[in-house]
Formats: C-alpha cells, structure tokens, sequence
C-alpha cells in the first residue's frame, strides 16, 4: 500500500509538468466541419474493435480513423436514441455502449449493430441513481458502475448492475472525509482510489473503510485532463 501510494502521489506531484508539454506527439483535430455532430464533447471511450465514440449535446458519432457516421433522436423512429443530448458513455465487458443522457435515462446501444438492446426508464434503479447526481462522472470496474458529480457533491455511488442496487460513500455516512470527488480509479490489486482537493481515499474491494492521505499543503488539485491522466497511469 505505501509503495502505491508513492507511486500515485508521484505521478499528481508531476501532473503541472505534464500540463506543460505536449500530451500527444499526432494530434488530429475534429469538428463540426470535419464531421462531428458538435464540438461539445460530453464523453468519449473506445470500444473493443477500435472503433471511437463520441458523446455530444446534439448527438453520438462513431470514427473508424477516417469518417464519422452520427446517431440521433429520430422522432418517428422508436429504434433511435433517447435523445441527441448524451451526458455519458460506459463500455461494459460484452462491449456494449451505455448511453447516459442529460435527463439521466439510459440506453444500452450494440455498437456493431447499431441497434437499441434496452432503455432504462424514469422507474428503473439506475436512472433514480442518476438522478442523484448532476452531470455525473461514471467509471466502470468489472460490473459496477462508479458514479460521482462535481455539483452538487454527494461523495460516490457505486452501482451494482446484475443486482439492481447500489450504495452510497459520502461523509454523512461516515465513509468519506470529503464528499469532492474530482477523480477516482483502481490498482492492480482492485483498491479503490479517490482524489479530491484535500487528498486522496483508498479503500480495498471490501469499501467498509476509506483510509485519507492528506495531500501537503503545497499541492492543490483541480478537475482537469492532466488529473485524468495521473489516475489513468496508475
């Protein structure tokens, strides 16, 4: 545990170099133009065959290196998305897209057929999770799902799709001495790990307690890319 630690408050000490330099060495830019549906980009994930997938405000895009194909809310298309809104993407280990829209409905999307396999309604479990948290920050590990918002800032949930349930971990239940949630990832070993202003949590697969590693005073955090990257590195 202390060398992970190490390791993970390494790589945050390092992340305002990081910030400094180029990330990427090819760099190709997208738009409107070029084809995407619009230049708001809610989420973006690969799936297991490559191909890319984009989440805006007016619709999901798929690039396969060199062209764009767009999926929208049709109005007299019952097999269409929800929405052309989209707030998240999840790929879960059937390759399967989750789409989150702004208004927290869910849809499961076949990325090779392009089908609708199943919505999730106002009454489902996942959507009144969702509910809970504005704009939220999803995360999948094995078959859960982790969920925590910038606004409000409720802590975490962690959603147990087989078993339609889910827990909280925030500091009213005591779990949590931080309910900001900027960022959060696994080890190897299956820890969970959360960065907030403050430091970071850790806990293993049991979540019964959150062990705080206070951050010095030097270190400030904000919610950005080259934070993503430091928790994606671990």
């Amino acid at each position: 545990m202390l060398r992970s630690t190490k390791t993970i408050l390494y790589l945050f000490f390092s992340s305002s170099l990081l910030a400094q330099q180029p990330l990427f060495t090819n760099q190709q830019r997208f738009r409107v133009e070029d084809g995407l549906p619009q230049n708001f980009i809610s989420g973006i994930i690969q799936d297991k065959d490559g191909f890319l997938w984009i989440g805006t405000r007016d619709g999901l895009a798929r690039y396969d290196g060199r062209h764009f194909i767009v999926f929208r809310h049709q109005y007299n298309d019952s097999a269409s998305l929800s929405s052309s809104v989209i707030a998240a993407l999840v790929l879960d280990k059937q390759n399967l897209l989750w789409i989150v829209y702004d208004n927290n409905y869910l849809d499961c999307f076949d990325p090779r057929t392009f089908r609708i396999l199943k919505r999730q309604d106002r009454n489902s479990t996942a959507v009144k999770l969702a509910k809970k948290f504005v704009e939220p920050d999803i995360y999948r590990f094995n078959d859960e799902w982790y969920i925590s918002a910038r606004t409000p800032c409720k802590g975490i949930a962690v959603f147990d799709f087989d078993n339609d349930k889910y827990s909280l971990y925030n500091r009213s239940n005591g779990y949590l001495a931080s309910d900001t949630v900027l960022a959060f990832t696994h080890d190897s070993s299956g820890n969970l790990w959360l960065a907030s202003t403050m430091g970071l949590q850790t806990t293993d697969r049991s979540r019964e307690k959150f062990q705080t590693i206070p951050f010095p005073n030097t270190i400030k955090l904000k919610y950005d890319l080259t934070l993503h990257l430091a928790m994606m590195l671990i």
